[in-house]
């Protein structure tokens, strides 16, 4: 006598399957693209952090001496604009080569829709032209993650806010290694006059997980160069100094 071997039906293990498929996918693409978010307040004031994010002197001079960059023909413009194209090389101390890094503007102005174009350029260029591929997702506009004042009244316009992204890449070099690099920079005004600045740098592909300690590390070290750096740039506009009401005396005979 043969005993038949009870089978589950299929519909039970299918579900489950399923729903393990789809965790699996979300995780996978939770590694797959990688963001390095910091919100700085700076002592300066806005404008002048405008003109900061597109001096290609303050770009270098945030990571020197360590790194430098170093255009790969002929020199650095005197100011990043929206539409710049500058191919760089990033030399460790001066000396060491890195790779070759794509720089590539786009500003979104105040009040302007903040919309990032679906190609980038990629490849070495020949000539200065380069060839279009397509681009990885770009992240979601940045969530302002500093605390403003407590006396602002509900409701109050929000200071407008400027965003410079670079949705350029790295050509060559380890970082090349990656599907997708974008990095946004958004100045606005904070309450007391000064710059809220928020860094976004979104790393996509499989090895964005591998790169994303030691560029976070990168991060702080930015941070601290643009504090440092910001205080050079123009002061912020001094708060109202109220003269406080004269004493009058009164003498008694």
């Amino acid at each position: 006598m043969t005993r038949r071997r009870s089978s589950a039906p299929r519909g039970t293990l299918a579900a489950p399957l399923e729903t393990l498929a789809t965790r699996l996918g979300a995780l996978a693409a939770r590694l797959h693209t990688q963001r390095i978010r910091t919100a700085l307040r700076l002592d300066c004031a806005p404008d002048a952090a405008w003109r900061a994010v597109h001096d290609p002197a303050v770009a270098a001079g945030l990571y020197a001496p360590v790194l430098r960059m170093v255009p790969a023909h002929g020199s650095l413009p005197e100011a990043f604009s929206s539409g710049s194209r500058v191919l760089v090389r990033i030399r460790l101390l001066g000396v060491v080569p890195l790779g070759r890094q794509l720089i590539a503007i786009e500003d979104s102005p105040a009040g302007g829709a903040a919309t990032a174009p679906g190609i980038e350029t990629g490849g070495a260029p020949a000539g200065g032209a380069a060839a279009p591929r397509e681009r990885e997702p770009i992240a979601e506009p940045i969530a302002d993650p500093t605390t403003e004042s407590q006396t602002k009244p509900p409701g109050a316009p929000r200071p407008a806010a400027r965003t410079m992204r670079d949705i350029g890449h790295p050509v060559s070099g380890p970082l090349a290694l990656l599907s997708g690099w974008h990095h946004a920079m958004t100045v606005r005004a904070a309450d007391d006059g000064r710059t809220v600045w928020l860094d976004e740098l979104t790393l996509s592909g499989a090895a964005a997980p591998l790169f994303t300690p030691l560029l976070w590390a990168t991060w702080k070290w930015r941070g601290r160069r643009l504090r440092a750096l910001a205080r050079r740039w123009g002061a912020p506009p001094a708060e109202p100094h109220t003269r406080p009401p004269a004493r009058t005396e009164t003498r008694t005979r």
